[in-house]
């Protein structure tokens, strides 16, 4: 007897429920996680089963984790909703963090990705929790491959990055205001880039948020250390490592090759090919953590590879910017324009209903109006970018031309102090921003005769001559040049404000040749009559800026002026909410019109992006709710046969990860009065 209930409680179906009632259950699990598999650690979560779910009416699976300093406990309102509409949803706490061991590691794939991948494990069926809890109601692909998708925000964004790149049997992401290369997020240099926004030489350290969250962790740590030893260690709740990368940042204003190494391994910028499942980016335009910059570099290069992404550029970020239910409804994801499309992400992608979500390019608006949910301030194109260049030249000491030809010389004098900070702006809660006479210069417009509309990543060269730090290079970077980079929007009675609180750091490694400036996406409308300033600034109260003082000139030539190169958005193609989730839609510029490839890919990756497909390929069956049997072929060989009359009526056969290589994938269907049917796909699968 007691050997027949120890079976029983390894195989739970999900409990019995009324029609819309969802049973949760919070459980632990032992992981195994680094990159030799030797440090155990503990896991908890809540699992949140869906009402009628079992064996033989299996569902899908969502799993999510939470942001810096939360826990499983952040989805006490989303998971039940998706469990009301048929998924099964675990939450847990990542490493460090709400309950779970060990320390954090920042999202890096040794640790979160293996922790991650071992709950993957749970949802198919073959892993049990601490207390023998096994479930077998989550779809599956094949033996030990449930139908799982991943969502969450911040580090429960870049976590999702983390499991899919090491576990193929995810099959879609929704990764909102999270990071690209966490070394760019932390110490940025908006000049120098390799790829994306990975740089070759240090950037500039940030204060504020390397300080906040070095105090949540420990806090947290702390919290839990009395329950939990793995938290205690000479650095708290952090592992000595990343403690070392941080303080080494911290005291001298860069990060060094350790330290940077050690970021961008846990940053998805480092194993993007790997990435090939269906994507949905939501980065935040209120965000001077994970700028917008950051998105786009995930975007372009999975868009280049060939794997499905879309891009949403919503309100709410790190620095605030929330519209609250007007975007997002955890409660009820149809109200609300962000919430709605992911759950469309899922029901597509893991239930196979619903059109195929469009991989288009959206961003909220400050200027379209709107009622209850903000999907018609929302505008919407088919790719990015949605903003067409145009450009503005400096001239003399202060001024913005708009021909190249009104151009005229001139220098611009600023000093790099290589003491205190002089300007205010770009920081974690302020957003008032200023700057110190003698310590930036400004580049202004006239009063704009219409409205002015971007929606972009603006970039700015210039000329500079700075002899006190042109022999940095060779040097300690510390000494370098560094600047900040903002655009101001100033109103007719002179009113300043810094869209968005969002500012470019820049470390300079050669002042004597052009520098050429990301500055941060933005979204904004310059209305008529407002002014455009730009400024570069010498000093920011928000980063370790240079320790060398000296004097900077900006140069301007009538030969070589210095450029703004700024995304103009044009008007509307269609009235508001007339566009795909109640969009605006807006037309897409010749630039976006198809998939942007690295200026320096080699041919191979060309030839990749032509014509290599991903591993998963799905047919339509016709007749089918007239169907016996299915059998599915790979390569000649038997993978599966679809009995189930359930399955057989909705038609769609989806074969997922697929070997690499030449591919010839044959369905041959049976119908229930004889005859047979072959649907046969060949292609070349990679990922």
């Amino acid at each position: 007897m007691a050997a027949a209930l120890a079976v029983a409680a390894l195989a739970v179906g999900a409990p019995a429920a009324s029609a819309d009632e969802v049973v949760k259950k919070t459980l632990s699990f032992d992981v195994m996680v680094g990159p030799k598999d030797d440090v155990p650690c503990t896991v908890v979560a809540d699992l949140y089963a869906p009402a009628g779910a079992s064996a033989a009416s299996p569902v899908p699976a969502i799993l999510a984790t939470n942001g810096f300093g939360g826990s499983k406990d952040d989805f006490s309102t989303l998971a039940p909703s998706y469990a009301k509409r048929g998924y099964a949803f675990l939450a847990y706490s990542g490493l460090g963090f709400g309950g779970s061991g060990c320390k954090i590691t920042l999202d890096d794939p040794d640790y979160d990705g293996k922790a991650g991948s071992q709950l993957v494990s749970f949802l198919a069926g073959t892993k049990a929790a601490k207390d023998g809890t096994k479930i077998d109601y989550v779809k599956r692909d094949a033996p030990g491959d449930p139908r799982v998708g991943m969502i969450g925000g911040s580090y429960g964004g870049q976590n999702q990055f983390a499991v899919a790149g090491i576990d193929k049997r995810v099959d879609a992401l929704n990764p909102q205001i999270t990071w690209n290369d966490l070394s760019y997020s932390l110490s940025p240099n908006n000049t120098a880039f390799t790829s994306g926004v990975t740089y070759g030489y240090p950037g500039v350290v940030k204060i504020d948020w390397p300080t906040l969250f070095t105090a949540v962790g420990v806090l947290d740590g702390l919290q839990q250390a009395y329950s939990d030893q793995s938290h205690v260690g000479t650095c708290p709740n952090f592992t000595d490592e990343v403690c070392q990368a941080l303080l080494q940042g911290a005291s001298r204003g860069y990060l060094d090759d350790p330290g940077t190494a050690l970021l961008r391994h846990a940053s998805v910028a480092s194993y993007l090919a790997r990435i090939r499942i269906p994507t949905f980016l939501s980065q935040g335009q209120s965000d001077n953590l994970f700028d917008l910059q950051e998105s786009v570099a995930t975007y372009e290069a999975l868009r280049a590879q060939g794997t499905p992404v879309k891009l949403l550029w919503r309100s709410a970020g790190h620095s605030g910017g929330s519209i609250g239910a007007a975007e997002s409804d955890s409660g009820a994801p149809e109200k609300a324009y962000e919430s709605r499309m992911s759950l469309e992400w899922f029901d597509h992608y893991l239930k196979g209903t619903g059109a195929a979500p469009r991989l288009d390019f959206s961003f909220l608006t400050d200027w379209l109006p709107y009622q209850g949910d903000a999907a018609p301030s929302v505008g919407s194109t088919a790719s990015y970018p949605a903003g067409t260049e145009r450009k503005l030249y400096l001239s003399g000491t202060g001024a913005l031309a708009s021909e190249a030809g009104a151009v005229q010389a001139g220098d611009a004098s600023m000093a790099s102090p290589g003491s205190a900070p002089a300007s205010t702006g770009g920081g974690v809660l302020s957003s008032d921003a200023s700057d110190a006479p003698g310590t930036f210069v400004a580049y202004a417009t006239k009063p704009l005769e219409s409205d002015l509309d971007l929606a972009g990543v603006a970039s700015l060269t210039v000329r500079l001559d700075a002899p006190t730090f042109a022999g940095a290079a060779s040097a300690d970077p510390a000494g370098a040049l560094v600047l900040f980079a903002k655009l101001y929007d100033v109103a007719p009675d002179g009113t300043i404000t810094l869209p968005r609180n969002l500012v470019s750091a820049v470390r300079v490694a050669d002042p004597s040749k052009p520098v050429s400036i990301g500055l941060p996406g933005i979204v904004h409308r310059f209305a008529k009559g407002h002014v455009l300033k730009l400024v570069l600034a010498t000093t920011s109260a928000t980063y370790r800026g240079s320790v060398a003082a000296g004097p900077v000139t900006v140069k301007t030539d009538p030969t070589a002026p210095g450029e703004l190169r700024l995304p103009v958005l044009g008007a509307p193609s269609g009235p508001a909410g007339s566009g795909p989730d109640g969009t605006t839609p807006y037309p897409s510029p010749a630039s976006a019109a198809t998939a942007p490839v690295a200026k320096k890919a080699p041919a191979a990756a060309r030839r990749f992006q032509r014509s290599c497909a991903g591993r998963t390929v799905r047919f339509r069956l016709r007749a089918a709710a007239r169907l016996k049997v299915a059998r599915v072929s790979v390569n000649g060989k038997r993978v599966r046969t679809i009995r189930r009359a359930k399955t057989l009526r909705r038609g769609l056969v989806v074969v997922r990860h697929l070997p690499r290589g030449k591919v010839r994938v044959v369905v041959t269907s049976t119908g229930k009065h004889g005859g047979t049917r072959r649907s046969v796909k060949r292609f070349a699968a990679c990922g």
